[in-house]
């Protein structure tokens, strides 16, 4: 690679104001629709509206627990803040998202200034990375909070280094340091900052030895992040049964030539890219991987005579990318959009430097104003596509109708619109491509409850259970078929077997605490109701049934301890709490601190306090 030949550092924010404003405006054209974005039924459950770690902020949870097969603590502590200021508002977190994704773009400008010192090329990386439709997963899926903030943090640290290397002022280093522990902090994807960091001192000339000795504390950091991101997705990753060898070394060569041409052509874009229902690969993907390999031997080839910049944004896409390539597959998808949410600043350096070798021709100019106008417009119509869970996987299912989550995915949202018909329709489909989608299964089997067709209900939990039988889920749901049905005895049984798998699974001991409740074996009761307490990550429910089996096992003043606690602690749960306790007052001969108890309930919406308090001509 060439020397980096830039003599003098101008003011990284001079001329910011015009074009800033100009790149606001065009990227909130660009992403309007998200402002009627709701939740997705894909991974913001998890990380949001049924998180009860994120709804509670629980900081030693948020920093301890994986989820979704991810340790990144300061994203869920980013939601666990705005939740407590918007709740369950979709679109203020999208809005949050957008926020994000527009400072990651002036950072862009800063960053690509500081490093080349040319403001014109600066800000056409900040506009095309800001208006790419590749990055719209990144900003208009809540659950990617991650990418947007963790690229806010990367790039603060690449410019701090940057800037540490200009100045040689160790205030930078600082900063450096800890934005790179944030940025380790929101994704684990984070430590593809290492090799970026040799890569800028390759292009500023600085000496091997000093870059090594200069980066350590990165390293070390590196290591750690890492680590942590292979435990938490251990059981995502997926094994040579699942995904032979040759098929990981195919689809992870084809994958570096499949996001470039995604890069220039960004059509179709779809939020999943499933791998063949037989779990081979596609023919398309022998040809990107011999183009894959015939591009890196050209490269190697003619090396020495490549410019600088484009060794620089070859290079830069291509160690960012790696991680990601699936030669080490995890999940069932063989790319994602948000894979290039990064990669891509450096795929366009090039780009964007010819742009300025050629701005003084008009034909230039045109063609510029062309790219933009074409990626606001493909960049709304996909952003368009974001908008719910049936928008999106109905279109995910256009492009690949065979993807069997996709149709249980698409089922359960349409499940939860009530169209009962169309749902079983797509869990069946899903069973065509797959037969042993347990998960299909299960969804079968929660629609049949909610259509209190019990019987059949626990046919389909049944089947769960023989198409994957190591899945502790299948055992759970079958036992709350059984539950429903009223055959408790049998609900044990599959609790066991649940337990035989997960001995510490939070649902199956809160259930069977609930189901030797409903046998009367109430001392039993208490004690898996205790165990599950501990272990589940909202317990307000199992805390309440807790409170449950005291009084029936008559211990008032410990039934009365407990729905108290449940009282101060649990607001979701408190109309229980205040109804049960309520009743135990009155049995006790304390009929208006029973009535009190009563309107607290009533208050919080219980329907039994409310009707009590009706018979007998209390308001509340």
């Amino acid at each position: 690679m060439a020397k980096n030949k830039t003599q003098s550092q101008p003011n990284p924010w001079e001329n910011i104001l015009g074009p800033g404003i100009l790149l606001l405006i065009l990227t909130v054209i660009a992403y309007f629709p998200i402002r009627k974005a709701g939740f997705l039924n894909w991974d913001d459950i998890a990380y949001l509206t049924a998180n009860h770690s994120v709804q509670s902020f629980d900081i030693i949870n948020l920093f301890t627990d994986y989820c979704a097969g991810n340790w990144h603590p300061l994203t869920l502590i980013s939601l666990a803040i705005e939740y407590k200021f918007s709740g369950l508002h979709a679109g203020n977190y999208h809005l949050t998202n957008l926020t994000f994704h527009l400072i990651n773009s002036l950072l862009v400008f800063l960053c690509v200034k500081a490093l080349f010192g040319k403001s014109l090329i600066a800000w056409f990386s900040a506009f095309l990375f800001a208006l790419h439709p590749l990055h719209v997963e990144s900003v208009a899926w809540i659950s990617e909070r991650k990418d947007v903030l963790y690229v806010a943090c990367w790039l603060g640290a690449w410019y701090s280094w940057i800037r540490f290397r200009k100045t040689k002022t160790s205030y930078y280093y600082l900063i450096c340091v800890g934005l790179f522990i944030l940025a380790g902090f929101s994704k684990a994807m984070a430590v593809t900052w290492v090799p970026i960091l040799f890569l800028t001192d390759y292009y500023l000339s600085i000496p091997v030895k000093k870059s090594i000795k200069e980066s350590l504390p990165f390293i070390l950091i590196a290591i750690i992040i890492g680590g942590i991101a292979i435990l938490a997705q251990d059981t995502a990753i997926k094994t040579l049964d699942q995904i032979p060898i040759y098929v990981r070394i195919i689809t992870g060569l084809s994958s570096f030539s499949f996001y470039i041409i995604k890069s220039l052509f960004p059509y179709p874009l779809s939020p999943f890219y499933a791998y063949p229902a037989e779990g081979g690969v596609y023919l398309w993907m022998w040809g990107f991987a011999l183009l894959t390999v015939l591009g890196v031997t050209g490269m190697i080839v003619y090396w020495k005579r490549l410019s600088s910049i484009l060794q620089f944004g070859v290079l830069g896409y291509g160690l960012i990318l790696l991680p990601v390539a699936q030669f080490l597959p995890v999940g069932d998808a063989f790319a994602a959009d948000r894979y290039s949410y990064l990669p891509t600043l450096f795929l366009g350096l090039p780009l964007c430097f010819w742009i300025e070798s050629h701005w003084k021709n008009i034909q230039t100019k045109i063609l510029t104003l062309l790219i933009v106008c074409i990626l606001i417009w493909r960049t709304n119509t996909q952003v368009r596509i974001w908008q719910n869970s049936v928008s999106l996987f109905t279109h995910t299912l256009n492009l690949f109708p065979d993807y069997p989550i996709g149709q249980v995915n698409l089922g359960n949202a349409l499940r939860d619109q009530g169209d009962y018909e169309a749902a079983q329709q797509r869990y069946f489909r899903a069973l065509v491509t797959r037969p042993t989608e347990y998960l299909a299964w299960n969804n079968l089997g929660v629609l049949y409850n909610q259509k209190n067709d019990l019987q059949k209900s626990l046919i389909f939990y049944q089947k769960a259970v023989e198409s994957a039988p190591k899945e502790k889920v299948n055992y759970y749901n079958l036992a709350t078929g059984y539950f429903n049905a009223k055959e408790v005895n049998k609900a044990i049984l599959a609790i066991d077997q649940a337990l035989a798998l997960d001995s510490e699974y939070p649902e199956a001991l809160h259930l069977k605490g609930v189901a030797l409740q409903q046998l009367k074996e109430y001392k039993s009761s208490i004690v898996l109701l205790k165990q599950a307490i501990l272990v589940l990550e909202n317990p307000a429910k199992a805390e309440t049934d807790l409170g449950n089996s005291y009084l029936m096992n008559g211990d008032t003043t410990q039934a009365i301890q407990q729905l108290e606690k449940v009282i101060q602690n649990y607001p979701e749960a408190r109309g229980n709490a205040w109804h049960n306790l309520g009743y135990i007052l009155y049995y006790q001969g304390r009929p208006e601190e029973a009535i009190v108890a009563y309107q607290e309930a009533a208050r919080q919406g219980h329907i039994g306090a409310q009707q009590y308090l009706r018979q007998i001509g209390k308001q509340w």
